[in-house]
């Protein structure tokens, strides 16, 4: 029996700042070029006159987040008090996929038709100024804010909730095509020092709703429009003492040269002389899934599930995420593209027979039923073989990558 000794823990490493295209939670199918309403005002109690505009503020803003092309990619933490630029290996995608009709022709347009340009008007006249104006779909919505404000004699708190509601309405067919409505509440709180008789500063009303409203922007763009939005992969330390070493190197590639193709290349080495090293094929699923190749991706998370679905499920799962979103995307007019890294697969086997052990376990295989034979590859303990035959003291194993070999009885739990 062969066991080598753990060297590295499965601390993963600090997420980097990676980004990959999210289909959006209602994809609007057909849709490309929209105008956008000033989003009417339903509050009445303006007591400061920066409070005025909201609606035409909230419509601004959010054509302005559908036409930024890389919405969602920003600065990140990557540590303690470090940040990193985020960015994105999927070129050539863009978050940007509707056209706007502009503010000056919607609003001779709407005059001719005897409208206003604020507010939310009714499904037929917006399908009708749709069509005049060649366009898809047509957004409209509204804008709402309230302040509630409690006392006691120790403690003051503002509260802020603020509302948004949204409707795209279809040109060609008149039927709404989506609905969004979502409040955000902010609040602050001021206490009294005993000792002083003074309150502490409690934030202002225009603030809070300034906060509350950013909030709400976000998430209606983000209802329908496409973002990028931060991967959630934790790259594997090498366990196994043989190939610890490569490992720690592939690591340093990609930490300190953003070189992923040349970590790719050493995991690919190290799956190439022990198909059983999990944490190998999980990094590269991850380097797969960073060049948004998910068929690929889920393909290598797959085969690490299957040695331990336990520590990799959730890998698996959120690649066949990424994977289950292309057609979605697609359905809007973004093709993600399939970046290809050179390297095989490594198809994992059928049940039979498992080995003795824990997962930093090696046991040889060998390349005939006698002791002194080749050594054909080294499996870990814990795993399931598919048995081929019974030789004596060995039984004849099927391996990755459609390789045979022979393991002593003493090594496996028949």
């Amino acid at each position: 029996m062969m066991m080598a000794a753990l060297v590295f823990s499965t601390v993963a490493q600090a997420q980097k700042p990676y980004f990959l295209m999210s289909a959006p939670e209602k994809p609007l199918e057909g849709v490309k070029r929209v105008a956008v309403l000033d989003f009417g005002e339903e509050n009445n109690q303006y007591y400061y006159d920066r409070y005025d505009g909201r609606g035409k503020k909230t419509t601004d803003q959010l054509i302005q987040m559908w036409m930024d092309d890389q919405r969602g990619i920003e600065r990140v933490s990557v540590g303690v008090f470090k940040t990193e630029d985020g960015e994105t290996f999927q070129k050539g995608i863009k978050t940007s996929i509707f056209s706007f009709v502009e503010r000056t022709e919607m609003e001779r347009i709407l005059k001719e038709q005897a409208l206003s340009m604020s507010g939310v008007i009714d499904d037929s006249q917006a399908a009708s100024v749709g069509k005049i104006l060649g366009i898809d779909a047509i957004v409209s919505g509204s804008t709402n804010w309230t302040e509630n404000y409690e006392s006691s004699s120790t403690r003051r708190v503002r509260k802020v909730k603020a509302t948004i509601s949204m409707k795209i309405i279809s040109v060609n067919t008149g039927q709404v095509l989506a609905l969004f409505s979502k409040d955000a509440l902010r609040e602050s709180a001021s206490t009294m020092d005993a000792k002083t008789g003074n309150w502490t500063t409690m934030t202002a009303t225009n603030l809070l709703v300034d906060q509350a409203f950013e909030a709400l922007v976000k998430m209606a763009a983000d209802y329908i429009g496409p973002k990028f939005t931060q991967t959630d992969l934790k790259f594997r330390k090498i366990k196994v003492k043989d190939h610890a070493a490569l490992g720690k190197k592939a690591m340093e590639l990609m930490e300190e040269q953003k070189d992923f193709e040349g970590a790719f290349t050493i995991y690919s080495g190290i799956v190439e002389s022990d198909p059983y090293s999990a944490e190998a094929l999980c990094n590269i699923g991850h380097i797969y899934t960073i060049y948004g190749n998910f068929p690929k991706a889920v393909e290598f998370y797959k085969q690490a599930a299957e040695i331990d679905r336990e520590e990799y499920g959730k890998d698996l799962d959120y690649g066949q995420k990424k994977l289950d979103e292309m057609p979605v995307l697609a359905s809007i007019g973004i093709q993600v593209p399939i970046n290809d890294l050179k390297g095989g697969a490594h198809s994992a086997t059928a049940k039979a027979v498992k080995t003795r052990g824990g997962k930093s376990d090696r046991y040889e295989v060998l390349a005939g039923p006698e002791k002194g034979a080749s050594v054909v590859s080294k499996v870990p303990g814990d795993t399931e073989f598919e048995i081929l035959g019974d030789n004596g003291d060995f039984v004849k194993i099927k391996l990755m990558g459609g390789k045979e070999g022979y393991i002593l009885k003493d090594n496996v739990k028949m």
